[in-house]
């Protein structure tokens, strides 16, 4: 648990967001003057002068992309969470540590974490500001993270039903879900409820056409299929999770925001039959040899071996956000809770079968059904682990000083978390726990230098400033980590923007990778590469203690183009190339390189078959890679566009609020044009198209060890190596309520070289097409007029692998190993959902 100066820590911090917050969350947020100049949705971001947009981030890097409710609209989306999902092809940065999720701002400010903004509705959303990574240097983050910028609407209120349902078009993998919130906004006061639950059922191998390898042995099953019907390709899934965010905007300018998270979670997976061993002794009626006969035997009436876990987390998160006078300050807190259980059958005891085989019975037959009685079961693998995280960050930015080209920008991060790791694992009666404990805190520094502009400083170069970076952070057991960045951001003239940038930081695993408790997974298929079969393992998961920090050295440069004023395109080229040390990962395959390089880690019997392979994290010597990202994003409009605060009667219906209402009334819940149940509010196509090229992916396993060449027949995982092009394209079209989106990937062919008896494998390129098609009933008038209840109602019809896509992988002979068959690579394939959508105001 956390320590008592731990707690008052970070209880000291959310008690000072709570004395700047209202005394209760049921107090009724403040009815804000009714004015004219609210802002009204639009179709087109237009700037005009100097003046910033509403909610846009202070700062010299501008936004790349900006998104209108209209371009959201055509996207199909319908919360937040879901929108970042769309987004991910911009959204994902290069050279990061942090597996690509942005920073996410709430107008302009930093936010107390993700499930603040997660389940807003998108129809709460008036405009979405995509930024470069250097931006998040301004908010105290990291430069490996993308930005995204949440404007929401001045008013909104709504509660909102969906409910989902859907399964594999080959039949199996059932799913479904609902979703119920309620969103209030009034200026600054917001008020989020939502519970979500979800399932989905687990899928086997006899549900599909799986070739099974040659089993160890015959004895004991009633026939093939039996071994398909105990085997999971995908587990069974439970979920639930109910979020509450209450933001307030208090006296003095300080916005207040808490964030209250409860989640759970399950998973069941089917591992197999279990093994017996056995040795028929000599003279036994079972055994006319005059040597023990041993026995290999499957045991099918006592059920397959289950793996279960079962997890359940807290969180309770503040910010406060105060500007004084040119300076922006903010201070978050923040209390997790998490914990996690996994269970794991152990198989038989084979000792009472054994002992009744050597007293020479005559009625157990070691080849025929086992007696239920001597069926013992061995107690279960267990594993557990608790983890509790405070965390207080204080941040400020702002002016410095001025100079010819504008202000020097400085911003100022400080921190603290405290984290507390306990395990326990129990294998083969063998208990171990383990206490870990973690204290890190943060010293973070960035500063903005203009030195030309339109306005001042040197001419005609356009606006040019430098920017220079660095933190120290003290870790528990790894000393002080150092990062120390600078770039540059040049815009030469309009519609033409530069950044480049630099940096070098360290970093420590995290103590999820150093601590996790020890897991035992029987029965996982992979395929050696020594011997060119599909075998059956025992996987061991969990932490390493022995891990290092990593050094890391990235460089970017990255260029957007927006050739046409009028028209919404854009034009982007990043490159990033990096060189890591002691980095963190996960073998990636079973190849005689990774074996030779950690030969401790693989297990074979005296035959050469491989039993074990111990999966849990190593640092690589070094990586270095290489990559350049290229796009293009372009949006239009479709048809007639409403005029700027033009919103339409909802057919048979009051005036929304969006529109007039009497002097003095009571504000309504925002209602936009066309998403909501007003008349067509115009339409949009949109089509976006990104190239991922991988220049270089090099690891050096180990100093003097071999090195993987990723690109250039070294495995990468279990899906072959590392494919040269990512391509990733998006298209939508949008209109009278009506929409389709497309989202489609295709991925290069890649060769995994190999001294085997099955050659080199072969991984052939891959598209995969997802279609969503969805319609606002409330667009369609005489639909309405008919049955008023559709009124801000969506249905929706999604396809994922429309084409049933799969990746053939074939040896040296053309043949397909059994471990790379379709159905283990992709088990699930095209899958569809339907989905029912509903607004109450």
């Amino acid at each position: 648990m956390i320590s008592t100066r731990q707690r008052a820590l970070c209880g000291a911090a959310i008690t000072l967001c709570g004395l700047w917050a209202p005394a209760a969350l049921a107090q009724s947020m403040p009815r804000p003057a009714a004015t004219d100049n609210d802002p009204a949705e639009v179709s087109e971001l237009v700037v005009t002068g100097a003046r910033a947009l509403p909610g846009a981030v202070v700062g010299d890097v501008k936004a790349e992309v900006q998104i209108s409710p209209a371009e959201i609209r055509a996207m199909g989306v319908t919360s937040a969470a879901s929108l970042l999902a769309e987004l991910a092809p911009q959204l994902r940065s290069s050279g990061g540590r942090r597996g690509g999720m942005p920073v996410v701002l709430v107008g302009g400010r930093r936010v107390s974490g993700f499930n603040e903004i997660r389940d807003l509705p998108a129809e709460a959303i008036l405009r979405v500001d995509i930024l470069p990574s250097e931006a998040a240097l301004k908010f105290g983050y990291p430069a490996d993270q993308r930005v995204i910028n949440f404007v929401l609407r001045p008013r909104f209120r709504a509660k909102i039903l969906e409910v989902q349902g859907g399964g594999a078009t080959t039949g199996g993998a059932a799913n479904g879900s609902a979703d119920l919130g309620y969103l209030k906004i009034m200026g600054e006061n917001r008020l989020n409820l939502n519970l979500k639950a979800s399932a989905s059922s687990g899928l086997t191998e006899d549900e599909r056409d799986v070739v099974s390898a040659t089993p160890v042995t015959t004895i004991g099953l009633s026939g093939l299929e039996a071994l398909q019907r105990n085997r999971s390709l995908t587990p069974q899934t439970r979920s639930a999770s109910l979020n509450a965010v209450y933001s307030r905007a208090s006296l003095g300018g300080l916005a207040t925001t808490f964030n209250g998270t409860l989640e759970t979670s399950s998973r069941e997976s089917r591992l197999g039959l279990p093994l017996v061993s056995l040795s028929v002794p000599a003279f036994s009626p079972f055994n006319s040899a005059t040597s023990p006969l041993p026995v290999l035997r499957y045991v099918e009436n006592n059920g397959p071996l289950i793996q279960s876990n079962q997890g359940w987390s807290g969180h309770l998160g503040g910010v406060v956000n105060k500007d004084q006078g040119k300076w922006r300050l903010s201070a978050t807190a923040a209390l997790d809770h998490a914990e996690s259980r996994t269970e794991s059958d152990a198989g038989l005891d084979p000792t009472a079968i054994q002992a009744a085989l050597n007293s020479l019975s005559a009625t157990v037959d070691p080849k025929g059904a086992l007696i239920g009685g001597l069926l013992i079961n061995r107690a279960d693998n267990t594993a557990r682990s608790q983890t509790d995280t405070a965390n207080v960050q204080i941040q400020a930015s702002g002016p410095l000083f001025h100079v010819p080209a504008g202000d020097v920008r400085v911003s100022v991060n400080l921190g603290d978390t405290e984290t507390r790791l306990s395990t326990l694992s129990v294998r083969s009666g063998t208990r171990l726990s383990n206490d870990f404990s973690r204290s890190a805190q943060l010293v973070q520094g960035n500063i903005d230098i203009p030195i030309a502009s339109t306005g001042g400083g040197i001419q005609g170069i356009g606006a040019l400033s430098l920017n220079l970076n660095g933190n120290v952070t003290p870790i528990s057991g790894f000393g002080s980590l150092t990062s120390i960045g600078y770039g540059a951001n040049w815009n030469p003239m309009t519609g033409v923007n530069l950044i480049v940038s630099q940096n070098q930081d360290h970093g420590a695993p995290s103590l999820q990778q150093i601590g996790d408790p020890l897991v035992a997974t029987p029965g996982v298929r992979v395929f050696d590469y020594a011997t060119g079969r599909t075998v059956d393992i025992t996987r061991l998961d969990g932490g390493n203690a022995a891990l290092k920090a990593d050094d890391r050295k990235t460089l970017k440069v990255g260029l957007t183009y927006r050739p046409l004023a009028e028209k919404d395109l854009t034009l982007s080229a990043n490159y990033a190339a990096s060189r890591n040390f002691d980095i963190t990962g996960s073998l990636p395959a079973a190849t005689a390189q990774v074996e030779a390089a950690f030969p401790g880690r693989f297990v074979r019997n005296a035959a050469g078959d491989l039993i074990s392979i111990d999966n849990r994290p190593v640092n690589f010597a070094q990586e270095d890679r290489r990559e350049v990202k290229l796009g293009l994003n372009y949006s239009m409009p479709v048809g007639p566009q409403p005029a700027p605060g033009a919103f339409p009667r909802p057919p048979g219906g009051a005036p929304g609020a969006g529109g007039a209402r009497p002097a003095g009334g009571p504000p309504g819940g925002f209602r936009p044009g066309g998403g909501f149940g007003g008349p067509p509010m115009g339409g949009r196509m949109q089509f976006a198209i990104y190239d991922t090229i991988v220049l270089q992916d090099r690891i050096l396993t180990r100093v003097g060890g071999p090195v993987l060449d990723q690109l250039n027949g070294a495995a990468s995982g279990n899906s072959g190596g590392q494919a040269r092009h990512l391509v990733e394209v998006q298209a939508g079209l949008f209109k009278n309520g009506m929409g389709a989106r497309l989202n489609a990937d295709w991925t290069s062919a890649t060769t995994v070289k190999g001294t085997t008896p099955a050659g080199d494998l072969r991984f052939s390129d891959l598209a995969k097409v997802n279609l969503n098609l969805f319609a606002d009933l409330g667009q369609q008038p005489k639909l309405v007029k008919a049955h008023p209840w559709l009124r801000a109602s969506r249905v929706s019809l999604s396809v994922s692998n429309l084409f049933d896509a799969h990746q053939e992988v074939r040896d040296a002979s053309g043949a397909t190993p059994v471990g790379y068959q379709a159905a283990y690579l992709d088990p699930t394939g095209r899958t569809f959902r339907v989905s029912l959508r509903k607004v109450f105001f």
